[in-house]
């Protein structure tokens, strides 16, 4: 049964986690994702060449989590992922 759900039981369904994102004007690179269950994913980024200024430094890493988007057995669960 599990395996005829298939990528319905992930939070992206058959997506990953973005490869890049931008935060405050500085872009960072997908380094691992930490997790992706039914739930959420869970992803650590990278900046990518220089963070920001010495007055406004941007962070080496960041952390994103995205909250279920995927619905399950034709079930819309958007709310799901934003409650928890």
């Amino acid at each position: 049964m599990l395996k005829a759900l298939g990528y319905q039981l992930y939070a992206c369904g058959r997506d990953r986690p973005p490869e890049q994102i931008e935060v405050d004007g500085c872009s960072y690179n997908l380094s691992k994702v930490i997790k992706h269950d039914f739930f959420a994913a869970t992803s650590l980024y990278e900046a990518n060449g220089q963070s920001g200024t010495k007055k406004q430094p941007h962070p080496a890493k960041v952390i994103l989590k995205l909250h279920r988007q995927q619905h399950f057995l034709g079930l819309p669960l958007l709310w799901l992922g934003e409650l928890i």
